[in-house]
């Protein structure tokens, strides 16, 4: 049997700071920075938590409304900013107004 290790040391792989859990919101570590003030963490009840898991499902929520909104009623090439007579050429320039 040989004990021997190999000359070089293999990558270990990244790990993603935090797991996404069965409702999709990605949670945290207790040791994590970002734990309970910004990103909920892993098994934990506490109302800090609680709010981010909810404030996470409703974003998720809000961009599929948008995204379905934008599949039904966009309509092409009216991405354009429409400005009133009155708006100078400063102002054009800058909106990129025609």
């Amino acid at each position: 049997m040989s004990t021997k290790r190999s000359a070089t040391k293999q990558p270990k792989p990244k790990r993603k700071s935090g797991v996404k859990n069965d409702t999709g919101v990605r949670e945290v570590s207790a040791k994590h920075p970002d734990a309970h003030h910004g990103r909920p963490v892993r098994n934990c009840i506490c109302l800090c938590c609680l709010l981010h898991r909810v404030l996470d499902e409703q974003a998720e929520r809000d961009a599929a409304l948008a995204a379905a909104y934008d599949d039904a009623f966009a309509v092409p090439g009216t991405m354009t900013v429409i400005v009133g007579k009155n708006a100078t050429e400063g102002l054009r320039r800058a909106l990129g107004a025609k």
